[in-house]
């Protein structure tokens, strides 16, 4: 997704948070290669960034948050502001789009709708995730998944689609 945002034009200078949590699956190098900038450390220095919560919020038209875990969920509707993203997206005036990715179980939680609810009171937009079916989970009885297996939300395309009309 991130990819096809950049190469779909949305960027000026498209800039990614990658959260610890990820870089166990992809690696700064891959997005740097792409020229994306990434981030990870809430106080990291480079260029001329040295509050780097602070620069990204201001510079940003519009904020995704993806895939939006119930952990960040939790944190985005409680002004937690712990790691890089809670900063950003408290330091910015601009749109913040939410796609959140979980089982079946978490997205129909209480508290996880309740923190969805106010984030959408805050006036965040949360794309609502499509159940997704694989055939592994139909043959081992697996609970389907919100915006799971790499299928994220309607595709690329339902992003892309969901980020210009929130501009």
């Amino acid at each position: 997704v991130i990819l096809s945002l950049c190469y779909a034009g949305f960027r000026g200078q498209l800039d990614l948070i990658l959260m610890e949590a990820a870089l166990h699956f992809t690696s700064r190098d891959f997005f740097e290669g792409y020229g994306i900038r990434t981030w990870v450390d809430a106080f990291e220095r480079r260029e001329s960034v040295h509050v780097p919560h602070v620069v990204l919020g201001q510079a940003a038209d519009c904020v995704l948050v993806m895939p939006a875990s119930a952990a960040c969920c939790h944190r985005l509707a409680h002004g937690a502001c712990t790691d890089l993203v809670s900063l950003t997206v408290a330091a910015t005036t601009a749109p913040v789009v939410i796609a959140p990715g979980m089982n079946t179980a978490m997205w129909n939680h209480a508290a996880l709708q309740r923190n969805v609810q106010r984030l959408r009171e805050d006036g965040m937009y949360i794309i609502e995730p499509t159940l997704i079916f694989s055939a592994a989970e139909l043959v081992h009885h697996v609970s389907p998944m919100y915006g799971g297996f790499g299928t994220f939300w309607r595709g690329a395309l339902g992003i892309m689609q969901t980020l210009v009309d929130r501009k």
